[in-house]
Parts: structure tokens; sequence; C-alpha cells
């Protein structure tokens, strides 16, 4: 009978979980297991600077070049480290600058990643960090790719060696652009410039040439390209007050298919809003699933617009920190029937402050009530008597759920005493144990509390102890993180608790207690449990 370890399959399953040295041990077994290893040890070649002298053979490689499908060079390796003509495999491609001086990266260094886009047929995917063809080279560089017939994906990161020339990306006929018309399917941008001209790239109203495959683009700290005559300082401060980074703007315009938007900013001034709305309002992108606006700043109003264009694909994503999700983007939920399949949403934003978190929790609660598939949620503040008037969590699938959780006063009548407002306060504490006792794949827990000053702020934070309902979480097996800002005093049998229910919790926030000594107490225990706090 077959063992089991002898079959391919199986070997091949069981290498994901091995690191490279282990992999290696692994070719002294047999041959059989040498020849399924082989291949898997090969298949990704970092030429990494810093370890030069662990870099295999040039002779190793040649023996060895048609299994490798991932390379990764990281800036000038000696030449004949650039010259393998038995390169043919190669399907991701990634082109670093390390940042050391000798890292310069000249003319042969681009001539022969020119020759391997062109010797590898099956190349998917192309990376260029921190770097960017020499002038003298570029276009037989960016010729090479825009020739390429199997490029799907390239991600360009720019920063400290970004020596892409200012009116360079301008011109229509550029290689990055020209594939972008013809095959382009996934593109990110980050820490670099585009060209801001409408002219450039046919980019004013004129969207007759568009970007027909575009299905991923991501634009990460993307600034229009400045030139230098905008240098002076009162310039720059007028042109990015009033029309900032519209360039990206006009190149979203271009990529009516797209499926997947992310869209990060510095600032929330540094987002074109009024542009980015009127497209979205005007269905520019109906196919969207997946949408991030990071630090975007939309008001309720204008986040309402965005979602209100959605819905024509089940988005299941929507990222947008830092903007106002209130009652008006909630009914445009509700009218694009979005809470069905929408799993995974964030609109944390550190501006809120307590005084809204009546409407913020009606919302949270809201979204609790109908998205059955929500699986990982940010958002500000909930009130645990939203929770205990409201409807059962529909999201029983959650796996990340971080919200500031208010236990408020529940009791309307004032001049009840003492007595009765700390009973209402367990109560409301045990209605959000037993919601949250439901979530049995919740993997992360982290309560979002803002920085807390007053001893009534401090009260009305949860309490996490058995004293308050923590019993009823017993069931939520797959906790691994517990996150808060608040003070907790555990005693003993809330740490011993802990320990027995939560096998596979690895994070724990700190602190603990006030106490010192009881600190020290606790610090120990958890770390023998295998807890980082």
């Amino acid at each position: 009978m077959t063992h089991p370890l002898d079959l391919p399959e199986i070997l091949i399953h069981v290498a994901s979980f091995l690191n490279t040295r282990d992999r290696k041990s692994c070719l002294l077994v047999c041959k059989p297991w040498h020849q399924t290893f082989i291949p898997l040890i090969w298949e990704n070649v970092y030429l990494w600077t810093y370890n030069r002298h662990q870099w295999p053979s040039i002779d190793a490689i040649d023996r060895h070049a048609h299994h490798i499908t991932n390379l990764t060079y990281f800036s000038n390796p000696p030449l004949e480290y650039l010259s393998l003509p038995g390169l043919r495999q190669v399907r991701f491609l990634s082109l670093f600058y390390d940042g050391l001086p000798s890292g310069i990266m000249n003319s042969t260094y681009w001539d022969a990643a020119t020759v391997i886009i062109r010797q590898n047929l099956a190349l998917e995917s192309l990376k260029l960090y921190d770097t960017w063809p020499t002038i003298d080279t570029a276009e037989r560089f960016w010729d090479a790719v825009a020739g390429h017939a199997g490029i799907k994906e390239i991600s360009v990161h720019g920063a400290m060696n970004l020596e892409c020339p200012s009116g360079e990306m301008d011109r229509p006929d550029h290689g990055l652009w020209r594939i972008c018309q013809s095959q382009l399917e996934s593109l990110r941008l980050s820490h670099m410039s585009i060209p801001a001209n409408p002219d450039a790239l046919l980019l004013g109203d004129d969207i007759g040439t568009t970007f027909p495959r575009m299905k991923k683009l991501s634009h990460i700290l993307v600034k229009d390209t400045i030139k230098p005559e905008d240098q002076n300082a009162d310039i720059l401060l007028r042109r990015f007050a009033g029309l900032p980074c519209l360039g990206q703007v006009r190149f979203l315009a271009r990529c009516p298919n797209l499926k997947d938007l992310e869209m990060r900013f510095s600032y929330t001034h540094d987002c074109p809003r009024d542009a980015i709305v009127q497209r979205f309002a005007a269905g520019f992108w109906p196919l969207l699933t997946r949408v991030v606006l990071s630090v975007a700043g939309f008001t309720d109003k204008e986040l309402a617009q965005i979602a209100g264009s959605l819905g024509a694909a089940p988005v299941e994503e929507l990222l947008v920190p830092e903007s106002s999700f209130g009652y008006q983007t909630l009914a445009a939920f509700e009218n694009q029937s979005l809470f069905r399949n929408i799993r995974k949403m964030d609109f944390y934003d550190s501006k809120v402050l307590g005084w809204a978190a009546r409407e913020s929790s009606a919302v949270v609660q809201t979204i609790l009530e109908r998205c059955p598939v929500l699986e990982d949620f940010t958002a500000n503040y909930l009130l645990a008597s939203d929770v205990a008037h409201g409807q059962e969590w529909v999201s029983t699938g959650m796996k990340k759920l971080k919200v500031d959780i208010i236990v408020d006063n529940d009791n309307k009548e004032e001049e009840k005493g003492k007595e009765k407002e700390m009973k209402s306060r367990k109560e409301l504490h045990v209605a959000v144990f037993e919601r949250l006792g439901k979530l049995h794949q919740l993997d992360t827990l982290a309560l979002l509390s803002r920085t807390l000053t007053s001893a009534v702020e401090l009260e009305s934070r949860m309490s996490l102890d058995l004293r308050h309902g923590l019993g009823l979480l017993e069931n939520v097996l797959q906790l691994e993180v517990l996150s808060f800002s608040n003070q907790q005093v555990f005693e003993e049998e809330d740490v011993r608790w802990i320990k027995d229910h939560w096998k596979k919790l690895r994070q724990i926030s700190r602190p603990l207690d006030a106490d010192p000594e009881r600190m020290r107490e606790l610090d120990s225990a958890m770390y023998l449990s295998g807890v980082n706090m």
C-alpha cells in the first residue's frame, strides 16, 4: 500500500507549511522526496543585497532556472546574475531598491530587466519598488512591458529613488498607459505622482480611449505631478487647497469596469471629494464590489451619494475610515439593498466625539441587525441600551469586531437610587455579553475607547470580568485578540476563566490593573499561558 507521504500532491501540501530550511532538509529523505521538493525550493528566488553571501551560485541557478517562477532583484546584483538565459518560466518579477549607496540601478540593470521581461512569456506580475528606469533605458523597458501579452498586474511604489522625469508620464504613448489600454487588469500606484494635465493621456472629458480590462485599481498616497514652475510655496498651497489630486480622478474615469477601487490619502484635504462623488453619482463604476476610500473625509450626504450608486454588483467591502457614516448613508444602504452582501465595513472616525454617540450607535446597531454575512466590522460607538432594546444581531459569523461599547445610563428617572442604577448597569452589561456570546467565530474583539479622563467616562466603559457577565462568552472559543483602552481590574478567577476558555488567545491589552504588583502577577500568569500583553 502506498504511504500518503509518498504522494507528490500530499508532499506539496505539507511543504506549504515549511520554511526554506525545512524544505531543504526534506531533500535528504529519499529520491522521490528530492524530486518533489526541488521545484518547491527553487520556485522563489530573492537576490537581496544584505545577504549576498547566501546567494546560490550561478551554476546552481542555471541548473534550476526552469523552476523559478518568482524572481526578486534588490538593486544592482553582479552582472552574471542579471544574464540568466535559462530563465523562461518567471511569472512574478519584482525590482527593488534596497537603499544602499552601492545600489544605484544603472542602464545595465535595466537592459537586463528588459531582456528578462521579453524572454519570460509566462510573466503575469511586475513590481517596481522605490525605483524607476533611467532616462536612457526607460523607453526600451516600457516598450517591453507594453508589448508583453501576459502581464496583467503592475505595482509601482515610488519614494527616495523614483527618478521619473516630470514630463515623461505625461506622454500618451508611455508604455505604462499603453498596457493599461490593452490588457492590464490590476494597477497599484503608491507614494508617487501621476499627470494632472487634463490633456495628458486624453484624460479630460474625452474618455473614448479607456482602460477596458482594468478591474482593480489602488492609489496609495498618490499626488498630481508637480511641475518646476509650480514649486513656489504660494502656488502649491493654492493648488492643493483648490484642486487636490485631480489627475488620479481623471485616471479613474477611464476605468469603467472596475470591481475593486482603493484610494488612500494622507489628509482629508488631499481628497478631491466633489470630483469623486460626481463620478460615483454619474454611475461611472457600476461593477464595484470593493470600495476603499481612506482618510477621505466624506460627509454623510456625500457618502450617501456614493452608496446610492452601488448595488448593481454585490458589494462585499466598504472601507471609509475618517468619513461620516450616518442616517443618510444608512438610508442609501436600504434603498440599494447593500446590507445582504457586505462582509467587511470600516467607518471609524477619530474625530467623532462622545456627544455624537447616539446617532453612531443607532447606525452600528442597525448594521449588526441587518447584515447577515458581515465578518469584519470597525465603527465608532455602540450604546449598551441600544443593544438591550434592539433586535438580535444577524451577523453571527462575525470574526473581527472593533467598536467603542458604552454602558450608558438606561435609567430614565434620575430620582432612583444608586442601587437601582448599578443593577441597571449590570443588566446592560449582560445584554451586550449575550450578543457577543453568540459570535462563535469571533477571533478579534477590540473596544476602541478614546482617551478617557473623567471618572464618569471610565465608569461608562465595558467591564470585562465575571461579575459583569464575562462568562457569557464561554462559547467564543476562537478568540485570539482582546483589545481595550480603558483600565480593567481582573481578579484571579477572571484570569483563570480566560486561561481555561480562550485557549487560542495570544494577545490582550494592558493595563489590566492599576496596582503595579498586581500587574506583574497578571503579566506572569498571561505569559505562562502564551498570551502577549
